[in-house]
């Protein structure tokens, strides 16, 4: 009866009011960090700005390094040879939708699609978790994904809220078997970041699953909604800047150098980029804290095979290994972000004694918060 009770604690709508209040506090840290700490301007001024060489001011620090090029993409749009081709068209399409609704303001508009997003994210996230999780165990899992080191980019003008919702909604329709919402949100995917091509090879497992299970239908639909979304991403390039794989070609001008010639020569260009740790001047406590967690990565695939779904477990590997092997670790703990078997797996495993992770995991993340809103960490 104890445990009953305890449980009614850790449902959907303590969590969702937990993760405004986490929203919040990253919000104010970054204020905070404004006054009190100073500011990179070097780097600033060395790299992408929008507006053109605008001096910083508050509202920098909610928009420094990829921030930028999204509000950019979402007032200018795309252009033949430029280096925001490598980024992806839904995100800037939705604030510029968004923006228009506020009166032109763009960047409360990204922040604002950012944090929905984030508990549209946080609710299919628990729903898809309390399917082999107890309560308290899917609770616990959110939690990590939401004090996880870079979680405050799912507040930020980056696609981390959105492609986790869209990950999140994908996977719980196409798991309930309702194919018209799977197959929107797989469509959206590929639109969104690089790796939602990625989806391909897990969806294939869920779908040998369902059939098996006489329950086909949504995960072929959401197989064919990633391909239709890739296809239409590419016909969007080639009408925008005259190129399809303008992406690919716009990577030179980035750090992460992702590339699929990377795949050919994956140990030569991994194991370099590995044991570089200052490439891309991120900073050796950024760089030590890609690699710790690439190599935990790697051990939880391992222990994870028996006790994850396979579905899962296949989304788990492409997502650890393709982005490590294509290109360097310098992003990687911002990728990690969409890992939702990887929490689960964390939840089973720590549930209990969760404290200390909990509280070494914020420390980072308000550090990271105020190295990345000060213009010094890249991710």
């Amino acid at each position: 009866m104890e445990r009953i009770k305890g449980d009614a604690r850790y449902n959907l709508k303590n969590l969702l009011f937990l993760t405004a209040v986490l929203k919040v506090l990253v919000l104010l840290v970054i204020a905070a960090g404004a006054f009190l700490f100073p500011f990179n301007s070097a780097n600033y001024y060395a790299n992408f700005t929008y507006p053109f060489q605008a001096p910083p001011d508050l509202w920098t620090h909610y928009k420094t390094w990829d921030g930028q090029i999204y509000l950019y993409l979402s007032q200018e749009g795309y252009r033949p040879g430029h280096m925001a081709n490598a980024f992806y068209p839904l995100f800037p399409f939705l604030i510029k939708i968004m923006g228009r609704l506020l009166g032109g303001n763009d960047l409360l508009a990204a922040l604002l699609i950012s944090h929905l997003l984030t508990f549209g994210a946080m609710a299919y996230l628990f729903l898809i978790f309390r399917e082999t999780l107890d309560a308290r165990e899917a609770f616990l899992a959110c939690l990590f994904i939401l004090t996880f080191p870079t979680a405050f980019f799912m507040g930020l003008i980056y696609t981390e809220s959105l492609f986790l919702c869209l990950i999140g909604g994908l996977w719980f329709h196409a798991r309930r078997g309702d194919w018209k919402p799977a197959l929107f949100f797989a469509f959206l995917l590929p639109l969104t970041r690089p790796t939602g091509i990625l989806l391909i090879p897990p969806l294939m497992v869920l779908l040998w699953e369902r059939g098996r299970a006489g329950g086909r239908r949504a995960a072929s639909f959401s197989l064919g909604g990633i391909l239709l979304g890739f296809l239409t991403y590419l016909g969007l390039m080639r009408y925008w800047t005259g190129d399809p794989f303008a992406s690919f070609a716009a990577q030179k001008y980035f750090v992460g150098n992702f590339s699929v010639g990377h795949f050919f020569q994956p140990w030569g260009v991994f194991l370099h980029g590995f044991f570089n740790l200052g490439e891309g001047n991120i900073g050796l406590e950024c760089a030590l804290l890609n690699r710790v967690l690439f190599l935990g990565l790697l051990t939880v695939l391992v222990a994870g095979w028996r006790s994850m779904g396979r579905a899962e477990w296949v989304y788990l590997a492409v997502m650890v290994l393709v982005p490590a092997l294509s290109g360097n670790l310098i992003p990687y703990s911002r990728y990690a972000l969409v890992l939702f078997p990887f929490f689960a797996f964390l939840a089973r495993r720590w549930s209990g004694r969760e404290g200390i992770f909990l509280a070494a995991s914020t420390v980072l993340q308000v550090i990271l918060a105020l190295e990345y809103s000060l213009d010094y960490y890249i991710s």
